[in-house]
């Protein structure tokens, strides 16, 4: 279950930054 956890949170982060990235 942790193993999931950690993949669902390394999406969210890499998500976040391609957002972030496109934005600026």
């Amino acid at each position: 279950l942790i193993i999931f956890l950690k993949i669902y949170l390394f999406i969210i982060s890499s998500h976040s930054i391609q957002s972030l990235g496109n934005k600026r």
